[in-house]
């Protein structure tokens, strides 16, 4: 995610351990308003192995985020899942950056 985040966006961010969002360190929720979570979502899969041709269950990870808007108490989900979860924020910071930059215009 780092590598997409300083690739794509260049306001002012911070990286942390979502453990510490809590800490007095990030009490002040206007400087610290909105964290991007990064959520692994377990899946399973079944069906019948086209080598083996035995039946098969496998568990993987799919990958989304989600966006915490500590100021408001709100929560805005990402709505796609994918196992190449680098897609999901190469997009997600680069329309990030555009927003940040219509917003710094006004």
């Amino acid at each position: 995610m780092k590598n997409h985040v300083q690739n794509n966006y260049k306001g002012e961010y911070i990286f942390f351990n979502i453990e510490d969002i809590n800490t007095e360190r990030f009490n002040d929720r206007d400087k610290y308003r909105y964290a991007l979570v990064q959520r692994s979502i377990p899946r399973t899969k079944r069906g019948v192995n086209s080598v083996s041709g035995k039946y098969e269950v496998y568990g993987y990870n799919t990958n989304t985020f989600q966006v915490i808007d500590r100021k408001e108490g709100k929560f805005y989900h990402g709505n796609v899942t994918s196992s190449s979860f680098a897609k999901l924020i190469d997009a997600y910071t680069i329309n990030l950056e555009k927003v940040r930059l219509q917003n710094q215009s006004k």
